[in-house]
């Protein structure tokens, strides 16, 4: 009997790093087939091809135009990640996504042995746009305007403040009647407007509007649209208020302007305005405003100094019920005096 004796003949033991049949460990097969689908402002469905020898998924999100071959500088993805299925097996995944900008996507794996393979095709998630709902509101009002030559003037004033993050595209109004146009950007921020002549509302007759719904709309920037609760017409002012003094004089620089008492069944305040009109170049410029006056005054005293100047002044006097409604007086004018 021979003891001890050992076989010193080469052997092939895959396992054995000194074998001759030893076979390295190797990485899992990379992912081909990465796509994405059912994209929503914040998540999108993720669907591959499970491969060979993996035993997890990494997800990894960078900029876009990231080839996904390296993970370096790629941010990892710290939402679920699904297991793996057999090779050939069809996976997928709901990510979330990580804001409203555009993504570079890949996915990695990790085989047993912990050897991480290439990164799969990558893929570019561009989020659906929130809509940040934006804040509406507006208002519907009448405006009379006394002629010196007739017929007066009445028009349908729509106004509307609308604050969206994402800017306002445009703006337009309508009725249960019809269409009434588009709101025009004022000088006042975040503010639009339009006024509309009788001719101009779908009835023609400006009167017969009051009591219906009108809705002011919007669309932002992004294309998402809004619009605002219904406001109604609730009155409109045939009469103007009546201007007794100034008329055609020369008044210092503190004038008080009067005019003859209103009477009306509903709550009203009184407003005056003043603009300078140049005689060179007929430019028009405001220059005294003081509205909310008491409804039992008949006069007020300019606060702010007028100065003698090269041309004139003409004042209005005005109405304002507690809907907004408004009734102009036609138009006087004035010089000041120098003093002397």
């Amino acid at each position: 009997m021979l003891l001890g004796s050992g076989c010193n003949a080469p052997h092939s033991n895959p396992f054995d790093p000194q074998s001759t049949g030893y076979v390295p460990p190797s990485p899992p097969d990379g992912i081909v087939d990465l796509s994405v689908s059912e994209i929503s402002s914040s998540t999108a469905l993720l669907t591959w091809t499970a491969p060979a020898g993996a035993v997890e998924y990494l997800i990894y999100h960078s900029l876009p135009g990231w080839d996904g071959h390296s993970s370096q500088n790629a941010i990892p993805y710290n939402g679920f990640t699904p297991g793996v299925k057999p090779a050939g097996g069809t996976q997928n995944v709901v990510i979330q996504l990580p804001g409203e900008e555009s993504r570079g996507w890949a996915i990695f794996s990790r085989s047993g042995t912990g050897l991480i393979s290439a990164g799969s095709n990558p893929i570019t998630i561009t989020p659906l746009r929130r809509d940040r709902a934006g804040i509406i509101t507006a208002r519907a009002s009448s405006i009379f305007q006394s002629s010196w030559i007739p017929p007066d003037l009445i028009e349908l004033s729509l106004v509307s403040v609308i604050s969206d993050s994402d800017g306002v595209d445009s703006v337009w109004a309508t009725t249960d009647l019809g269409d009434l146009g588009e709101l025009i950007l004022t000088r006042e921020e975040q503010t639009w407007s339009t006024r509309l002549a009788e001719h101009q509302v779908p009835t023609g007759v400006l009167e017969r509007l009051i009591g219906h719904p009108m809705i002011i709309h919007y669309v932002d920037r992004s294309g998402f649209f809004n619009q605002s609760s219904p406001v109604y017409l609730s009155r409109i002012i045939y009469a103007a208020p009546l201007i007794e003094s100034p008329r055609d004089t020369v008044v210092s620089a503190h004038p008080r302007l009067a005019w003859y008492a209103y009477g009306a069944e509903f709550p009203f305040t009184y407003g005056v305005d003043v603009v300078f009109i140049d005689t060179l170049s007929f430019d028009q410029t405001p220059i005294y405003r003081k509205h909310g006056i008491n409804s039992d005054s008949t006069g007020h005293i300019v606060e702010d100094s007028l100065t003698v100047r090269q041309g004139f002044y003409i004042w209005t006097l005005s109405i304002e019920d507690e809907f907004g409604d408004q009734a102009y007086s036609t138009e006087f004018k004035f010089t000041v005096s120098n003093g002397e």
